[in-house]
């Protein structure tokens, strides 16, 4: 979420994927072995600041991101988590003592005297907090009650004479289109008619006749983007339309909480000992249970559209669709991890703190143990593996034969960078006093002993990061404080725009779009785009990049995913001309806030990302870009200032 939890979600740092199943999502389930206080979970609960709070029997924890941290409180039995108008996080909690949080700090009501004295055996189902500092209660007792701002202890038995045979229920507006909802009459068991009544307004504007004998101890509303409400209780889902009509549907089991993903403008409803299902807002059936036997308590959804569920039974679940941490066989989640390469699509090679290895068919087969290397490049020329780590010496390449069904051989070279191709017969290894040549065809009779090559280009001016191959014979070069153009024909370089600019503050990456446009990471200042000499836009922080500084970036046709310090931003452009796109963040919701990204590639349709704590997948990429885009942008290339 973009200041404390940069985008829900959510860290799989720690987690484990489970084998319950939502069609193509995956539900991770998070226990007292990832941190929860128990398992016995009531409420999940997304503040302002986008943290997610989860209420347990044994205390309350704030999930960051990538750890849950434990909150102590007067009464660890958390059945309810809100927020007030104030930024204050309220916990409603078995004994009835209330306390929030407010700064990092944990502040006891002061009226928990009042409420001890006043109310007895309080086991609360809902509760709010109004802009006036009054707090009202919902209860499974036989009242609800109302606590001014001076501590008076309202019971609110019944404020609305009616007969036995009809429930009155009065809906209360909130922040946020959010609304409460309270029994104004408790004790009614065999009724025939639900009266809903609206806060200031004393007459019922709807009365549904509905013969049921279910009590309704949990219930609630919501407000759908038409304007309609939608009304939960017992067994039954009530759409009450704008135009005075309404339409139900009834389930097998009791309802015990219910929320409406505005994204997909779908609802998901949780069941006593029947987990969750979502439906359209005409109550067609999107999903069939799942979870069955799971009594889901809560639901919530983080910035990033992932759900997450609270049980009775089994903890938290949370419901992401887009991105999980790729558990390799034999191999631990959290290896540092530098580079990828795809192969046909059909084999993943990986280079990591352990040396080169390679996943097929399931499973994962050690290629070279070489530990404590870290990788500049790796990929794969007519079916050897060339692998470039960062060497202190002045050997350049050597290489290992391999017995392999795939690739004959691992030729390894001594590069902190990628391998750029030089000519037809040579790569160039970018080392810390210049480039060097690496000859494709290597002698037969070398035996696999180390082969010095020819420097070609001497950084005695300079200190290379990044390079590109441009064309036939030019090379551009990143450097701290500029972008260079090397001629491979003449072995000369030349600054590549001599008038001052952005590119002047050093480049950290680069790569080419569509259309002969180029991007580079700029060291600390985000994106740039350059088309021929021009540069046509820069996208930073400000424009709705996750975060300036850039570690990688994938061209994906009309897309650019770049990997930054705090995650991964998204870049779909509609437009170069003017330039047009729209942004899509994955940070610490995702768990890359706290690590270093690599690198990113395609495989299999997915994204795949080398981490310092191991590979992440993004998947359903069509899908979720088309979702919720962060935010877009418009730029004319006349109104940039170069």
């Amino acid at each position: 979420m973009l200041k404390h939890l940069t985008i829900i979600v959510f860290s799989l740092l720690w987690c484990k994927l489970l084998s319950a199943q939502i069609k193509d999502a995956d539900l991770i389930n998070f226990t007292q072995k990832d941190g929860l206080p128990s398992n016995e979970a009531y409420c999940v609960f997304k503040d302002s600041k986008n943290y997610i709070w989860i209420g347990t029997d044994q205390g309350v924890v704030r999930f960051s991101g990538s750890k849950m941290e434990k909150f102590e409180l007067p009464d660890n039995v958390v059945f309810k988590i809100k927020e007030d108008n104030r930024g204050r996080v309220w916990f409603f909690t078995h004994s009835g003592k209330l306390c929030y949080c407010l700064n990092e700090k944990i502040y006891s009501y002061k009226y928990n005297d009042s409420i001890a004295k006043n109310i007895k055996n309080l086991v609360i189902t809902d509760a709010y907090v109004t802009n006036d500092d009054e707090i009202l209660l919902n209860s499974v007792n036989i009242s609800n009650y109302r606590i001014t701002s001076k501590g008076n202890v309202i019971n609110e038995k019944n404020n609305i004479s009616t007969k036995l045979n009809a429930y009155n229920l009065l809906i209360i507006p909130q922040r946020n289109d959010e609304l409460f909802t309270q029994k104004l009459n408790m004790e009614v068991v065999n009724f025939s008619n639900l009266n809903f009544y609206f806060a200031n307004n004393p007459l019922p504007k709807y009365s549904i006749s509905t013969a049921s004998n279910d009590a309704f101890t949990h219930y609630g509303s919501i407000k759908l983007p038409s304007g309609s409400i939608i009304f939960w209780g017992g067994k039954k889902l009530i759409r009450l339309n704008v135009d005075g009509t309404y339409s139900y549907k009834e389930f097998t089991k009791n309802i015990l909480s219910i929320y409406l993903d505005k994204i997909k403008n779908t609802m998901w409803v949780g069941f006593t000992k029947n987990g969750i299902s979502s439906v359209d807002t005409a109550f067609n059936t999107l999903q069939n249970n799942s979870l069955n036997n799971i009594s889901i308590t809560s639901i919530t959804q983080d910035l990033s559209g992932s759900l997450w569920f609270t049980s009775l039974e089994s903890g938290v679940f949370t419901l992401r669709n887009f991105m999980k941490q790729i558990k390799l066989p034999s191999r631990n989640l959290n290896v540092e991890t530098y580079r990828l390469f795809n192969y046909k699509d059909s084999v993943l090679l990986i280079a990591d703190i352990n040396g080169v290895a390679q996943v097929s068919n399931n499973k994962l087969y050690t290629l070279l143990k070489w530990p404590n290397r870290r990788s500049g490049d790796l990929f794969v020329d007519e079916n050897n593996i060339y692998w470039a780590n960062v060497r202190n010496d002045n050997v350049i390449s050597s290489e290992i034969k391999l017995s392999n069904s795939i690739f004959k051989k691992i030729i390894i070279s001594g590069s902190g960078y990628e391998l750029l191709e030089y000519d037809e017969e040579n790569y160039i290894a970018n080392l810390y006093n210049g480039f060097y040549t690496l000859n494709r065809e290597r002698d037969s009779k070398n035996n696999g002993l180390a082969h010095k090559s020819n420097c070609v280009l001497s950084f005695d001016d300079f200190r290379v990061q990044t390079a590109y191959k441009k064309s036939g014979d030019n090379i551009v070069l990143g450097t701290l404080n500029n972008l260079l153009n090397y001629s491979i024909l003449t072995k000369s370089v030349t600054p590549f725009k001599k008038a001052k600019s952005i590119l002047n503050n050093g480049i950290t990456t680069i790569r080419q779009l569509p259309n002969f446009i180029f991007t580079f990471g700029i060291r600390f200042g985000g994106l740039a785009l350059m088309k021929d000499t021009t540069i046509i836009g820069t996208i930073t922080e400000q424009e709705g990049l996750l975060d300036n500084s850039i570690k990688y970036i994938l061209p994906d046709g009309n897309r650019l995913w770049a990997a930054t310090s705090k995650g991964i931003s998204c870049i779909s452009f509609t437009s170069y001309n003017p330039l047009v796109y729209t942004i899509k963040n994955f940070g610490e919701d995702v768990g890359l806030s706290d690590q270093i990204i690599y690198q990113l590639i395609k495989y299999q349709g997915n994204i795949l990302a080398a981490t310092s704590k191991g590979v992440y997948e993004i998947n359903n990429v069509e899908k979720l870009l088309s979702e919720k885009p962060i935010q877009s942008i418009i730029y004319s290339k006349n109104n940039y200032n170069n």
